[in-house]
């Protein structure tokens, strides 16, 4: 049998192109042979993508005459907010905003649990918050 990178290279995909597969589900695992068109089918049948469901506030308009979601804030004349993610456990998180003011700050573990830390304002667009551990979540300012 040949080595894989030594046959030819096809170009254009077409349905009817067959690829081998392993067939896991089968006791003694024998190789199988699929059409492309199948795998499509399979994928479209298998995995939701997209957009299901949108909600709109007040500000917020939807067009969607296309399949698009654009959502824009028009008007509107609420405060301004920030959310902040801290991936990394860390028990010092450092966040720089864009607010111009020394805001409100409610933090959520990953869990989405209230947690307490002691944050210090360094300026109107910098704060830090620490926490007597380090934990992954969201801050919320406002």
């Amino acid at each position: 049998m040949a080595i894989i990178y030594s046959y030819p290279e096809l170009l254009e995909l077409q349905g009817r192109d067959l690829l081998l597969i392993s067939d896991l589900s089968s006791e003694n695992k024998p190789t199988m042979r699929v059409e492309l068109s199948a795998i499509s089918a399979y994928i479209s049948k298998s995995i939701q993508t997209g957009v299901t469901s949108i909600e709109a506030g007040e500000g917020i308009s939807i067009d969607q005459p296309t399949g698009n979601v654009k959502i824009s804030a028009e008007g509107g004349t609420g405060d301004k907010t920030f959310l902040f993610q801290q991936v990394v456990p860390s028990s010092n998180w450092t966040i720089i905003h864009d607010l111009d003011k020394f805001p409100s700050v409610s933090v959520v573990d990953s869990s989405n649990d209230t947690v307490q830390g002691l944050v210090t304002y360094i300026s109107k667009s910098e704060i830090t918050i620490n926490f007597s551990a380090s934990f992954s979540g969201k801050a919320y300012l406002n």
